[in-house]
């Protein structure tokens, strides 16, 4: 039943909206710290080429990644955070890292979301993607759960992108879309490139990954925290900045 009602929840949210916010329960923030013994550092452009890394310089291969224990001496990352997925009723803890230190961590559904560096997103524990999702391999979950979005009037030109396995215990996907909004009598146009991963950690674990890059917040920074999040949860971000003001300016004439 619990799981009945968790589809519930998750579909009403999808239906009101594609960016992450609706309503939870027993949510709290967190104040993400640095690893001890280490002082936060400023923001630092940490773009790396992996082929022009050397012996000397392997620091994105040091970063933790998504379902590998954090090896010991593992470099912390300049701009994600690790936080811990859990239930309120299990005992269970599965560590991600996320964009950012201001995460609203909702531990009776196992949901942290939020918003940084122009990044919008929320990282599930075990989620529902349909009813019976246990008759189908992760690859239809996911693609089932995207064709979601296609009901949602509210958005302009929505497309679904490359969805496919990764590997066998990882389904990846990728959508975007523009929204409208009037002012001073014109309408402008915000477009938004978003990112799925579904994986599974173990036969008792799976975990629902959802970043969108939102164009009319994107920062300096946020090429850097792309880079991070591709090194962790070892996926491509879908953005292009060009294809986002191209399609901005295809609807804006």
């Amino acid at each position: 039943m619990k799981k009945k009602l968790k589809f519930c929840f998750a579909l009403g949210c999808l239906c009101a909206t594609v960016i992450s916010g609706c309503g939870t329960k027993n949510t709290e923030t967190i104040q993400a710290q640095p690893a001890e013994g280490q002082e936060a550092a400023a923001p630092v452009n940490t773009q790396t080429d992996a082929s022009e890394l050397t012996p000397e310089d392997t620091t994105l291969a040091k970063h933790p990644v998504l379902g590998q224990a954090d090896s010991e001496g593992s470099d912390e990352f300049q701009y994600l955070s690790r936080i811990f997925l859990e239930y309120e009723d299990t005992p269970d803890s599965v560590p991600v890292y996320v964009p950012g230190t201001e995460v609203y961590n909702d531990n009776y559904y196992g949901i942290a979301h939020g918003f940084s560096y122009g990044i919008d997103y929320r990282v599930e524990l075990n989620p529902i993607l349909q009813f019976d999702q246990e008759d189908y391999s992760l690859l239809e979950n996911l693609t089932y759960y995207l064709k979601q979005y296609e009901s949602n009037t509210s958005l302009i030109d929505f497309k679904i992108g490359e969805v496919k396995s990764l590997d066998e215990t990882t389904a990846y996907g990728t959508t975007e879309y523009l929204t409208s909004y009037e002012y001073n009598d014109r309408t402008f146009y915000a477009a938004f490139f978003s990112t799925y991963l579904v994986k599974e950690l173990d036969e008792d674990t799976t975990i629902l990954v959802y970043m969108q890059v939102d164009t009319e917040e994107v920062t300096d920074e946020t090429d850097a925290v792309i880079d991070e999040l591709e090194s962790y949860y070892q996926f491509e971000m879908n953005w292009d900045a060009e294809k986002a003001a191209a399609k901005i300016a295809a609807f804006s004439k």
